[in-house]
């Protein structure tokens, strides 16, 4: 009985397959409609991306960014052993949502965004 469905199912499969071919073969302007969707993908993948100027500076950290940079010395002291970069970062932010005092990274992001808004 399961297997006479399963035939059934089968069949009723490839008619459908079948169905939307002829369609499709009768009615030209789904292949153009088709070909546009087509188009239109592989223009948006050979888009290039807008050229940097190389005189242009980098914009300057964030305030988290300056924290990670000091926690990962000092973690890589406490664990010269561990190579894992993922877990720096899960204890780095950890630590950074329990710290309160952060007005020495926030001023030190402050004194960079100025130098880098000077220099543009």
């Amino acid at each position: 009985m399961f297997v006479n469905l399963w035939i059934l199912k089968m069949k009723l499969i490839s008619k459908l397959i079948d169905m939307r071919l002829k369609t499709h073969e009768m009615n030209p302007s789904l292949d153009s409609t088709c070909q546009k969707s087509v188009k239109a993908k592989e223009l948006s993948a050979k888009k290039s991306k807008k050229e940097k100027d190389p005189s242009e500076p980098k914009r300057p950290p964030t305030t988290f960014f300056l924290f990670m940079e000091d926690f990962r010395k000092t973690y890589k002291e406490a664990n010269p052993d561990n190579k894992k970069v993922s877990l720096v970062a899960k204890e780095g932010g950890e630590k950074w949502k329990s710290m309160t005092e952060e007005k020495s990274y926030v001023e030190r992001a402050i004194e960079l965004k100025e130098k880098y808004q000077k220099a543009f």
